[in-house]
């Protein structure tokens, strides 16, 4: 007999006022994306006596399930088990971030809290003392980010409701400004910070991405330096610097006719026409991501050589451009712009998946107004299902002051460490879905590449299939990095480097299959028609419509949730996509893998809208099952039953138990199981939301 699961607990979301969430939507959206320059002068910093804290100093708890939330009232956090304070009050000057943000510290932990303090690259945004703007204005002007007219860039005007406090862009590349970031990271380490969020990595590639410049004295000097480094005398003079020591590009650009307005672009992706563009735009990149390397650097040295304890590093960021090689290894988590590319309405767990392949440590996953709002009309079900495959793939969710992830769900998650320590998890899966930046960060394929991905991403969830992102910046991917997988599908990757070509090519000669799947006929696709036919490469571009279509009625994105859930607040589409038979779809989805692999890993039989995403722990094997049949009209699931699911048994050594967990169970369950043609076999009894099978 199977032992019946009983003791399924209610969860109920926290309510708060919708003033409050449209209040802290709008002072949150403040913050962007960015990255910058060179190395600033040294700092000498006497380090404060060592804070105190119950943590282990030099424990990587980032790699352990945690609940991250914004700086609020620190009863409320506990009661909502918040164990991180992900935002701050950190965007300030140093002094306070020794005094004031020092107090806020000592008082997190002593509640056993941790805290991150953020920095932002090129501003300051502390909204409850605005004299720090005002004195970091006055004292900053000659580091300011300058347009093409020589104009100061103003971020906001009025700032706070102020006449007298204006909030200016400031150059990464200049050594004034440079030093003050690094005052604030050191600044940070002293106060006790348990990590720094990196504001605004974008720094000076954002003002260029937008058309408004970034001409300061300090990135003209830095942009010569790079031109003269790069081409000879008579390549410059062909571009009509006559003479590169005394080039200044604002003056080059304005002698050309060009204006403050007539550079200033508004469509996206950003790209312009204005001559040197495109290096301008390399060298303010790399200036951005190297400073943000010493930054990080700097600070994590600090803190082990003063304090003898390991600082976090995350950021707030759209992590899918150029700079990302340079910035990668000093993160410990990526968080926030990263899961939804420029728009949060993308499905999520493929979302996960590539935030995680960037640098191989779980991301932070802010779901904002849309968490907002599932809690606010208390949407319950809807909520934990984000919870759940936020958890499932080593994402953790950012929850806005009172309106936290649901008590219970985050008290499973954190009690059950043997269970969510990212550092133990590791993939068995055998297909790979290729994101290359040689695509994906180009202004040609932009839109029509990302949709592919996140659609085939959804696509294999849907089909129950386990699946990993394969991140390549275009000249580190190697054979040895997709050899564990049986089949690779590159989605619409019309560009390849000749490292990703060379690498993809030697796979297939291994015995690795790739699908490729894009409009060969609009745009060619990268190997020749000889590579292909030695290779084996699989093409199949009628699924590029097919996929679009699905994409349209897949009912998992952030937004068609929303819209779904709450039609007073959203708006349905003018537009409906036409029908289609989304069940055929899968169907013939899964004889395309299928006739590709050598084995499915996981089979869930006769049933659909399930996700299912298994990780080996330490010889365990941890299957989260996940149920996405929500009824919308009635804003909750519709519950499941005797679920037979299938294992392949060649993934653990030698299956004993087979037990069930959940945060909507009062106690585990043990299923009984078999082991018949080389899978394990067992039956789910009761499904609401979320639950994982643990195999040892």
């Amino acid at each position: 007999m199977l032992t019946v699961v009983s003791g399924y607990k209610k969860i109920e979301c926290v309510k708060c006022s919708i003033v409050t969430v449209l209040f802290l939507v709008l002072l949150l959206s403040f913050s962007s994306c960015s990255e910058p320059g060179t190395e600033p002068n040294g700092l000498d910093t006497e380090p404060d006596p060592e804070p105190s804290s119950e943590f282990d100093p030099q424990e990587e708890w980032w790699l352990k399930a945690q609940s991250y939330t914004y700086l609020t009232d620190i009863d409320q956090m506990l009661s909502e088990n918040s164990s991180v304070v992900w935002w701050g009050n950190g965007l300030t000057s140093p002094e306070k971030i020794r005094t004031e943000i020092k107090d806020e510290i000592d008082a997190c932990h002593d509640k056993s809290i941790r805290y991150i303090v953020p920095i932002s690259l090129f501003d300051i945004e502390d909204h409850t003392d605005l004299s720090v703007i005002k004195e970091v204005s006055a004292a900053m002007m000659q580091a300011a980010v300058l347009k093409l007219d020589g104009s100061p860039f103003v971020i906001i005007d009025n700032f706070g409701g102020d006449p007298d406090a204006t909030q200016y862009a400031y150059d990464i590349n200049h050594p004034d400004w440079r030093q003050y970031i690094k005052e604030q990271a050191l600044a940070a380490v002293d106060a006790g910070a348990d990590g720094i969020n990196i504001d605004d990595i974008n720094g000076n590639r954002w003002w260029v991405e937008n058309g408004w410049g970034s001409f300061n004295p300090s990135s003209e000097a830095g942009f010569r330096a790079y031109l003269k480094n790069k081409y000879s005398i008579a390549e410059l003079s062909g571009m009509g610097i006559a003479d590169i020591d005394s080039f200044d590009y604002s003056d080059f650009l304005a002698y050309y006719g060009w204006t403050v307005d007539s550079i200033r672009l508004e469509e996206y992706p950003y790209h312009a026409a204005f001559p040197l563009y495109d290096d301008f735009f390399d060298f303010q990149a790399k200036a951005t991501a190297e400073f943000a390397d010493f930054i990080m650097q700097t600070a994590k040295e600090y803190a082990q050589q003063q304090y003898g304890r390991k600082l976090m590093v995350t950021e707030c960021c759209e992590y899918r451009d150029c700079t990302a090689k340079y910035i990668r290894p000093y993160f410990n988590a990526l968080s926030a712009g990263a899961l939804y590319g420029k728009e949060r309405y993308w499905q999520h767990i493929a979302a996960y998946k590539l935030v995680v392949a960037v640098n191989s440590t779980p991301m932070i996953a802010w779901l904002g107004d849309t968490e907002a709002l599932m809690n606010h009309y208390d949407i319950a079900d809807l909520y934990s299902i984000y919870i759940a495959e936020s958890y499932a793939n080593k994402a953790q969710l950012v929850a806005f002051p009172g309106r936290g992830s649901p008590a219970e769900y985050n008290d499973f998650i954190l009690s059950h460490s043997d269970i969510f320590n990212f550092a133990d998890w590791e993939s068995k899966s055998r297909i790979g879905l290729l994101y290359s930046l040689t695509t994906m960060a180009g202004e040609e394929f932009y839109s029509q590449t990302h949709n592919q991905f996140f659609n085939l991403g959804q696509l294999l969830n849907d089909s129950q299939y386990q699946y990993d992102v394969v991140f390549s910046h275009g000249d580190d991917l190697t054979v040895e990095r997709l050899a564990q997988y049986d089949v690779v599908i590159l989605p619409a990757t019309y560009a390849l480097a000749s490292t990703e070509k060379e690498a993809l090519l030697s796979y297939c000669q291994g015995g690795g299959r790739i699908i490729y799947i894009g409009e060969t006929d609009v745009n060619p696709s990268p190997f020749s028609a000889e590579q292909s036919v030695q290779a084996g490469i699989i093409y199949e571009p009628e699924w590029v419509a097919r996929l679009d279509l699905y994409g349209q009625h897949i009912q998992y994105q952030a937004m068609v949730n929303l819209s779904l859930a709450l039609p007073q607040f959203y708006q349905p589409l003018e537009e409906q996509p036409p029908p289609m038979n989304q069940s055929q779809v899968i169907a013939d989805f899964t004889a395309l893998i299928d006739g590709n692999l050598s084995k499915r890993t996981i089979r869930l039989l006769s049933e659909s809208k399930m996700g299912l995403v298994m990780w080996d722990n330490k010889g365990k094997l941890n299957l989260h099952i996940i149920n996405y049949d929500l009824d919308y009209s009635a804003a909750q699931i519709n519950e499941k039953s005797y679920l037979a699911i299938e294992v392949d048994a060649g993934l653990v050594s030698a299956a004993s138990t087979v037990t069930l967990v959940s945060p909507d169970y009062a106690e585990p369950s043990i299923l009984p199981f078999s082991i018949e043609d080389g899978f394990i076999s067992f039956t789910v009894p009761y499904l609401h939301v979320w639950g994982i099978i643990v195999i040892e």
